[in-house]
This record gives structure tokens, C-alpha cells and sequence, in this order.
């Protein structure tokens, strides 16, 4: 359908100007998007320079193609109702601001159409005008807009009205337009993309890089092996890279071809919630708290450090340590969250020992435990039922509290003693038997000698001398 032939006559309505200022753009914690109206302005050089934004003015597409998506300086524009593509001045009567590019009409006069916007894109620019003559409200819902934005009395008498749509920590996805009943169906154009990558502030820097080759990879259609990239700070800004702030980035391919995205890169603070709770280490006198990307900490929540070690404290005593984002340029310290671990024990000496031929005794130590081993702990210091002439290790600890974990262990090595040798008993020596001997008297024919003579016998055979002698007889 042509729009209906009439003089180009450009008819500027009290145009909205759009004042920007050095960092503008970044806005306050908890916004996602916003939006500004342009009126019938054309956008100013801020504005395109503080999110970088392309146009799609050379995009080939020949005037009454029917078309559902509208090629830009980096992939495309989705649109649900078909369109059919116009030029100011040649078959669409007029626009605002002197603008003679394309504009694309909402083909059977619809009144609704929604834009999807490429991946990575971090701003879009759109005008609209109705077909008929007379001045229609127009009503713009986006991501992170929470109310829709209505752009009022959009004359179709060369007053094509823009707005742009900005977010510094979410991606746009989709712009859905609207146009008042009698509008007779609408144009759209004058189109401008702004891309880039949205990085958190929490990332490590490997993330980061990891995050920005993929993002480009995917803006330009190419393998992210191909690109390399720089950062670095605009000139009316002061942040530096990776703090959180908006940056300009260059990103190059296979080493020559150099494209530039100013303010293409941002950096949020995300620091809304609090980090997670700190992972501590304590030791004997210090405790250490793993490291979290621009963190501080803080061991009574008042008064706040860098370094994320807190030395000379008082062994086996719980302390809590607090962490939070630090504050920046822009946005205040997160909340905090904490975690609590106590000093460890100071190490005992090691254990004296003394031992027996099955046991071993440990000089008691108080709030100590033994081990033999290091793993099974007891409370008694003897060890018993102990095999002798073996050697052992005996270790000691201070034992856990409730609130402190046990100490390190120490350890002595002894041997049990030898069992002793038992002393034989003395062997007893033999008396020898002496018989009796029966010695006849001169004269007799038998008889004994004397129970004396006899002792006085074994007497002498004791003693090896043996004489006998002959009783006389009278």
C-alpha cells in the first residue's frame, strides 16, 4: 500500500533534547534498561557515540520488498509482521529531522509489530510515524523497561518520533511497537544497533576473556580463534578496566581487520546480594579467607581491608570474618556475609615417654589425646598389651572444643624393653652310698664291725683315705 501522496513537508514537534553527560549510561544499582525520548530530534552525536551505535542505512534491500527481517551492520532485525520497505521521500511522503533513509511499513495497515533484536545487543534506536495524517500516541514495551513507554502525538505530517532504548545490564531482546486505532498502520526506521558484552564485575579474568571472545565471535560470525581485542577507557570516563564502568574495545580479525565498538564493553558491579560466605583457613595465629574478586573483609564489619589475611590473633579463639564488594565510583559496598572459624591450638611439645616390656606411658598433658597410629585417638596416656623390644610411635594432640578444631600432632618414638632372662637354680651334689662291709675278728667266722667304725669308713672314703684295721683280740 502506497502512503498517500502529499507535499514532504517536515512538520518538527517540541522535540525532547537529550542532554548527556560523562557516564551516562551507567545507571544506578537495580536498573536493567532504560529508555529516552528523542521526539522528532534526530539523535545526537553523544548518544551515538556513548553507546556506539551503527546504523543500517546501506543494507541493500530494494524499495517495495516485502521482507521479515531488516539487515544491520552486524547480523539482523527479526519483525513478526512482515513489512514492506519504503524511502523517505520516494514512496514513504516524509519523515523528521531531514532523514531520507529507509523506513518499513507494517504491511495491511497493522497497528502491532515487534522487533527481535540480535544477540549481544546492548541499545537500539527506533523512529515510527503513522500512515495517516494526524497525530497517534505510540506505545513501546521492552526488556527491563517496567512500564511501557508511550510516545504521544506522533504527527503524520512529517514527524516521525524516536526512541532509544539503552541497558548497561541486560541484554535487549525485543521491542514491541503500538500504534492507536485510525493510525491506518505505521512506518518504523531510521534504525540503529549498538553492540557488545556484558561482563560481572565477580568474574575472574579468565571468565572474562572467555566471555568477550565468545561474544565477538558471535557479533561478527566468525570463529573466536581468529580474534584478538583491546580495552581501554573513554575519554569522558575515568574507570579502568576491570572495574566496573563502560569501555570502549577493539576487536580485530586474523590480525588486520580492526573493528571498534566504543562503549561496547561493560562492566557491572553486581553486587546487589552479598558475596558468598568467606571459605576460611585458620591457623595458629592467623586466618585466611579464599579469595573473592573485588572483595573486602572485615573482622568486625566496621572496619574493612583489602588483604584477605588476618594475622596476630589470639590462638584457639573464634573469630567471624566479613565480606562484601567494595564500593566504587558509581555504587555503593554490597551488603556483607560472614563465616565463622576459630584459631587453631598452639602444637604441644612432643610426648615424654617411658615403657615397659608391653606398654608404653605418655607424660599426661592437659586437654590432650594420644594416638599410636594418628588416626584413632584415645584419652588415657598408656598404651598396653604391647609386644616387647618393638619399636613405637606415640602421638599427641590437643583435643577439639566445640568451637576449635584439635591441634597439630606431635609425636617421640620409644621401644618397649626386653622381657628378663630367669636365673637357674643350683645342682645339688651327691653323697655317694657307702655299704656295709663285714670284716670277721681274728678267730670269728663273721659278724660286723661297730656302727662307729662304719661313720669313720665313710668318713675316709670321703675324703679317699679308707683304713681298715683288725680288732684285737684279747
Amino acid at each position: 500500500m502506497m502512503r498517500r501522496t502529499k507535499p514532504l513537508i517536515t512538520l518538527l514537534s517540541t522535540a525532547l533534547v537529550l542532554c548527556l553527560t560523562a557516564g551516562v549510561g551507567v545507571f544506578a544499582a537495580g536498573d536493567t534498561a532504560t529508555s529516552v525520548n528523542l521526539g522528532t530530534s534526530a539523535p545526537t552525536a553523544e548518544l551515538i557515540a556513548e553507546y556506539g551505535f551503527l546504523s543500517n542505512e546501506a543494507n541493500g534491500l530494494a524499495d517495495d520488498a516485502v521482507v521479515t527481517s531488516i539487515p544491520m551492520t552486524y547480523s539482523s532485525i527479526g519483525v513478526a509482521s512482515s513489512v514492506d520497505v519504503r524511502t523517505i521521500g520516494v514512496n514513504w511522503a516524509s519523515w523528521s529531522h531531514g532523514f531520507t533513509g529507509h523506513a518499513y511499513y507494517t504491511v495491511g495497515d497493522a497497528l502491532n509489530n515487534t522487533l527481535t533484536l540480535p544477540e549481544h545487543c546492548l541499545g537500539a534506536i527506533v523512529y515510527v510515524e503513522s500512515n495517516s495524517f494526524s497525530m497517534f500516541d505510540f506505545t513501546y514495551t521492552s526488556d527491563g523497561i517496567a512500564t511501557p513507554v508511550t510516545v504521544t502525538d506522533v504527527s503524520g505530517n512529517g514527524g516521525a518520533a524516536g526512541v532509544a532504548f539503552l541497558s548497561d545490564t541486560g541484554y535487549l531482546n525485543t521491542i514491541a511497537i503500538s500504534a492507536e486505532t485510525g493510525a491506518m498502520g505505521f512506518c518504523f526506521g531510521e534504525l540503529y544497533l549498538s553492540y557488545g558484552e556484558i561482563l560481572s564485575f565477580t568474574d575472574s579474568a579468565e571468565v572474562k576473556d572467555t566471555k568477550i571472545l565468545d561474544a565477538f565471535a558471535s557479533i561478527l560470525g566468525v570463529d573466536k580463534s581468529r580474534l584478538t581485542y583491546s580495552v581501554s577507557t573513554p575519554a569522558t570516563e575515568t574507570a579502568v578496566y576491570p572495574a566496573a564502568g563502560s569501555y570502549d574495545i577493539t576487536v580485530t580479525i586474523d590480525g588486520t581487520d580492526i573493528r571498534s565498538f566504543p562503549k561496547g564493553l561493560r562492566v557491572i558491579q553486581d553486587n546487589l546480594t552479598a558475596p558468598a560466605a568467606p571459605v576460611l583457613t585458620p591457623a595458629i595465629d592467623s586466618i585466611t579467607a579464599a579469595p573473592i574478586y573485588g572483595a573486602e573483609f572485615s573482622l568486625d564489619g566496621a572496619a574493612w581491608q583489602d588483604s584477605n589475611v588476618f594475622s596476630g590473633l589470639t590462638s584457639s579463639t573464634p573469630y567471624t570474618v566479613y565480606a562484601r564488594y567494595k564500593a566504587t565510583a558509581i555504587l555503593p559496598a554490597s551488603p556483607s556475609s560472614s563465616s565463622i572459624a576459630a584459631t587453631l591450638f598452639a602444637t604441644p611439645a612432643a610426648p615424654v615417654l617411658s615403657a615397659t616390656t608391653n606398654s608404653i606411658t605418655a607424660q599426661v598433658v592437659a586437654g590432650c589425646e594420644y594416638s599410636l597410629n594418628g588416626t584413632v585417638w584415645q584419652d588415657s596416656n598408656v598404651f598396653s598389651g604391647l609386644t616387647p623390644v618393638t619399636p613405637y610411635t606415640v602421638y599427641m594432640r590437643v583435643k577439639a572444643t566445640a568451637t576449635v578444631p584439635a591441634s597439630a600432632a606431635t609425636s617421640a618414638a620409644i621401644t618397649t624393653s626386653a622381657a628378663p632372662t630367669a636365673t637357674p637354680a643350683p645342682t645339688a651334689t651327691p653323697v655317694p652310698t657307702v655299704a656295709a662291709v663285714s670284716i670277721p675278728k681274728t678267730g670269728e667266722t663273721g659278724g660286723l664291725v661297730a656302727a662307729g667304725a662304719i661313720v669313720l669308713m665313710a668318713g675316709a672314703l670321703l675324703t679317699g683315705v679308707l683304713v681298715i684295721r683288725s680288732k684285737r683280740s684279747f
